[in-house]
This record gives C-alpha cells, sequence and structure tokens, in this order.
C-alpha cells in the first residue's frame, strides 16, 4: 500500500513541476532582437500624421546631441542601439502642424528618464490633451520677416526662447496673460518681461514661475501672447500676438 501511494505521488509531483516551468515560459518575456523607443499615438487630439518632426535631445557633458524620430504607420520610433548606454534624463520634443489660431505651430515638451541598454521595447504615450500633465504644449510664434519666439502655454510652464531679430531692437518685449471672459472679459493673471540688451537667444525658465501661485484655483478660458520687438523710442514695433481658447 505505502509503495502504491509513492507511486501516485511521483506522477503528481511531475505534472506540478511541468505546470510550473510552463508558467514561467509563459510570463517571460523574451528579448527583441532590435528594441526601440515608441512614440504612440491614440486618439484625436494629436495624430503621428500631423507630425513635422520629432526628436530626441540629450546632453553629453558640455555638448547638445539629437537624434529624430521616423514615422512608422500610427507611430514614432528610434532604435534603441542608436542612444548610449546608462541612465539620463531625455527631452522629447514634437513639431506638428496642428496650428493654434489656424496660424502659429504646436510644439510639445516632455522629460524622460531612460536607462540603456534595454531588451524590449518602451513605449511613451504620445500628448493626449492640452491638460496632459505629461506633456507641455508651447507654440511657435513667427512671422514671414524673421521675428520668432518659442512660449509656453500652460500657466505651469514659465519656457519663452525670444529669437534675436535681423534688424535693430531696441527693446523686446513679452506679455503673457490668461483671461476669464464668462460673465466679461477679466484678466485672472498677467505678467509683462522687458530687456534690451543680452537676453534673447536663450531659454528663460525663471519669470513666469508665479503664474501657477498667482491663478491658484481660479478659472480661465483664454490665452493671450504679445511679443514686441521695439525698433524705435517713439513707438515704432514688429509685434506677433497670439489670442486662443483651449
Amino acid at each position: 500500500m505505502k509503495r502504491f501511494f509513492s507511486l501516485l505521488l511521483l506522477p503528481i509531483s511531475l505534472l506540478t513541476v511541468l505546470a510550473s516551468c510552463s508558467k514561467d515560459k509563459e510570463n517571460s518575456q523574451p528579448s527583441e532582437t532590435n528594441p526601440v523607443l515608441l512614440l504612440q499615438f491614440q486618439g484625436a487630439y494629436l495624430q503621428a500624421g500631423q507630425i513635422d518632426s520629432a526628436q530626441l535631445v540629450w546632453k553629453e557633458g558640455a555638448e547638445t546631441r539629437q537624434v529624430k524620430f521616423t514615422q512608422r504607420n500610427d507611430s514614432l520610433f528610434i532604435p534603441l542601439r542608436d542612444l548610449p548606454d546608462g541612465p539620463r534624463s531625455y527631452e522629447l520634443l514634437i513639431f506638428a502642424q496642428k496650428r493654434y489660431a489656424n496660424q502659429y505651430q504646436g510644439i510639445w515638451k516632455k522629460q524622460q528618464l531612460l536607462s540603456l541598454p534595454a531588451s524590449r521595447s518602451i513605449t511613451v504615450a504620445a500628448p493626449a490633451s492640452f491638460t496632459d500633465t505629461d506633456w507641455k504644449p508651447r507654440t511657435r510664434l513667427k512671422d514671414a520677416i524673421g521675428h520668432e519666439a518659442i512660449i509656453a502655454l500652460r500657466p505651469d510652464d514659465p519656457y519663452f526662447f525670444i529669437f534675436s531679430a535681423t534688424h535693430s531692437v531696441q527693446n523686446y518685449v513679452l506679455e503673457r496673460t490668461y483671461w476669464s471672459t464668462i460673465g466679461g472679459p477679466r484678466a485672472v493673471a498677467s505678467k509683462t518681461w522687458e530687456c534690451k540688451d543680452g537676453c534673447v537667444n536663450r531659454p528663460n525658465e525663471t519669470f513666469f514661475t508665479d503664474f501657477v501661485q498667482r491663478i491658484g484655483t481660479q478659472p480661465w478660458n483664454h490665452i493671450s501672447l504679445v511679443v514686441v520687438f521695439e525698433t524705435d523710442p517713439t513707438g515704432g514695433a514688429w509685434i506677433l500676438n497670439l489670442e486662443w481658447e483651449p
């Protein structure tokens, strides 16, 4: 009887081991031959077909490096083998045909920490809405004669970059205002930056940092951006302007 019981336990134990091996095999994730960084687009807010270009930017010491994404169906990708090994923070930038006020180019920026090499592809979700906190929406204001500026749209992003003009400029001015138009127009928060020399052609991420605190929970539904290139003290100027409601 004891021998029969032992013989009975043997196949049961064997089945348990085989089942365990099968489960481990199902749960294992095999390495990919050519893993990629995949920028996946979903929904109607921003689609792969609207993208002019997208790039991944990072620092190598004092140098800035960048690699462009390649489009494939409804996504963009970069082979991971094209990126350096080790953990580091990358900046993802998307430049799209999606226009603000049917005129100014849309730009989206995201910081992404990657640790490479990786044996499997890494998927990053593209912007899903204007309020998607993983991405920062910005716009490029530009006219036909070369006046240009890139400015953040949401209050939680203080970024702006004003390019130097091709002509003499006495003063550069940027005014950002958030309005509530419900029950009549009312400025919820407004701030003006001015500079004469040595302050363009470089990013500024400090001047507008107080917008989040100033606005708080107050509702707003209209964005006003005004960039002024003053050419003389009597009032002559070139102006870039965006009025837009999210």
